[in-house]
């Protein structure tokens, strides 16, 4: 198993219950905005809803461990901030670069349409992409 696969298996098995926070919120914001909604206001409004159920600390706490699964040592503490966190229109990007790469999470809550964003990934399987780019 890669190493993108083993973080998406990680974090479906550890932290399902953030993606269903994730996949939940994505449903709040969806009930409140009109459907399709441009950028700004989905990821706006989803971001106000992740901190609302205090997500912010649980991405942070799922990348330290997801490190700890693949052995990566972290170069610094990761933060609830960009770099490592970052709140797209898709959703939530957890971001960690280590000596091996960089590892990419998107938690997809919603999907670019040519009318604007939708809800996308409805259950947690659908909606936890990882991806691993290798130094060097």
């Amino acid at each position: 198993m890669n190493v993108a696969d083993r973080a998406r298996e990680h974090l479906l098995t550890t932290r399902g219950d953030l993606v269903e926070t994730v996949l939940s919120c994505a449903d709040d914001v969806a009930a409140a905005v009109d459907e399709p909604a441009d950028r700004e206001t989905v990821t706006a409004a989803l971001e106000h809803a992740l901190e609302d159920e205090t997500a912010f600390p649980r991405f942070v706490d799922a990348i330290h461990t997801t490190a700890e699964t693949l052995k990566f040592d972290l170069p610094a503490d990761p933060v609830a901030a960009p770099p490592y966190v970052v709140v797209t229109a898709r959703g939530p990007m957890l971001r960690v670069t280590v000596d091996q790469g960089r590892l990419v999470v998107l938690l997809r809550a919603f999907e670019r349409t040519p009318e604007g964003y939708v809800p996308a990934g409805r259950s947690p399987d659908a909606a936890v992409e990882v991806e691993f780019h290798k130094s060097g």
